[in-house]
């Protein structure tokens, strides 16, 4: 039997409020029915469900939210391990194995990285939204990765943690990865 939709579209009124605003500024605004009328996106109404901490919140009935953040790595992987008495400077070789490894690296990025001589950053370009168990998952990970890396020449340590993230993030960590995204 096919699936079958339903759309449903409405229009609702709300108080003279400027609830989100396009790049330059502006109120949104969208032709709709011979009009144009003020938009409020679907983004601007899921970060008030998303923030909201009243009676019948997501956080009230057992949700757990993601993460949606530029910090995310440096935050919940790197500062847990610093707390927890691991060399910062393990702790962030670790984390930014874990997180290029998980999420890419560009080349434009790495080339700009090797060029700068840049210090090694635990945070994102873009905000990532990552679920609270691949979080916990990647944050075990890098914890394995520290316990498995003895260099503390900070070259060999780099080539250890590399080496010990593309061991332990395979392809069959990235199905867990993927499931845990499809999990409920």
């Amino acid at each position: 039997m096919p699936h079958r939709f339903l759309q449903i579209h409405t229009l609702t009124s709300y108080p003279a409020a400027l609830l989100n605003r396009d790049d330059a500024g502006f109120a949104k605004r969208i032709p709709f029915g011979g009009k144009t009328r003020t938009r409020i996106s679907s983004q601007c109404l899921k970060r008030h469900w998303r923030r909201f901490e009243g009676r019948d919140s997501l956080s009230e009935i057992g949700l757990k939210m993601s993460i949606r953040s530029r910090l995310t790595f440096e935050r919940f992987i790197y500062s847990p391990l610093t707390e927890s008495g691991v060399d910062p400077v393990l702790a962030r070789e670790a984390t930014q194995a874990v997180m290029v490894k998980v999420l890419g690296e560009s080349a434009k990025a790495k080339a700009k990285k090797e060029e700068d001589g840049e210090e090694i950053t635990v945070r994102t370009g873009q905000v990532t939204v990552l679920g609270r168990p691949e979080v916990d998952y990647l944050l075990s990970i890098a914890r394995d990765i520290c316990d498995e890396v003895t260099e503390t020449n900070p070259k060999k340590m780099a080539k250890a943690t590399k080496a010990a993230a593309k061991a332990k993030l395979d392809a069959a960590a990235k199905k867990n990865l993927a499931a845990l995204g499809k999990a409920s």
